[in-house]
């Protein structure tokens, strides 16, 4: 049985990653409409939510702002119109991305989230930062040993980069010596702007 004919709403645009909330009425879905929402951000306006109701169930679209995909959730009609709180997750990341019910419900539900939230934010943007160091100072290796400006302990400049069980190493092709190397922003910085022999 239907409880509320109003729900309060909350949920993360995949755009500029605000949290935005908003009362909906279940007589915003008269006529078989959708309800579309939007960040509230006045300079973002991304369409965050779309909201469908037919027959006996909610259908909730979320443009996920964690891992960009489009999520779809569907409920049934009376809980989501009776439930005290109501929360759906990226299935990816298992971080709460759309929040429906009471009012005080749903705030609460929301600060305890976005915690969670901001420091998965945090550790993809450490991820990416670790790759570009990676890959960064891949290339510049290769651009110091296709110059023959590497120098192994035995004086041989015949070396190339290696991977095994996810560390990189230089191999010399003539000693078959192995140097770990361990990529980080100074490494990449000294390969990138010296332009004097390396040796190993």
């Amino acid at each position: 049985m239907v409880e509320s004919l109003n729900r309060f709403v909350a949920y993360i645009c995949p755009e500029c990653s605000g949290i935005s909330d908003c009362n909906i009425n279940i007589f915003d879905f008269s006529g078989n409409k959708c309800v579309d929402l939007k960040c509230i951000d006045k300079y973002c306006k991304t369409q965050a939510v779309i909201l469908s109701m037919k027959n006996d169930k909610m259908k909730i679209d979320v443009y996920c702002p964690v891992c960009t995909q489009n999520h779809t959730f569907t409920i049934s009609k009376n809980a989501f119109w009776s439930n005290d709180i109501i929360t759906f997750n990226c299935p990816n990341s298992g971080i709460s991305i759309f929040f429906a019910g009471n009012k005080k419900s749903v705030i609460d539900a929301v600060n305890e989230n976005e915690k969670m939230f901001e420091d998965t934010e945090e550790l993809t943007e450490n991820l990416t930062n670790e790759l570009h160091i990676i890959l960064h100072t891949l290339d510049a290796l290769h651009k110091v040993m296709n110059e023959k400006r590497l120098i192994c302990k035995c004086g041989s400049r015949n070396l190339f980069p290696l991977f095994q069980s996810d560390q990189m190493y230089v191999l010399c092709e003539d000693c078959k010596k192995k140097y770990p190397i361990t990529p980080s922003a100074d490494l990449l910085d000294l390969l990138t702007n010296t332009k004097d022999d390396f040796k190993l």
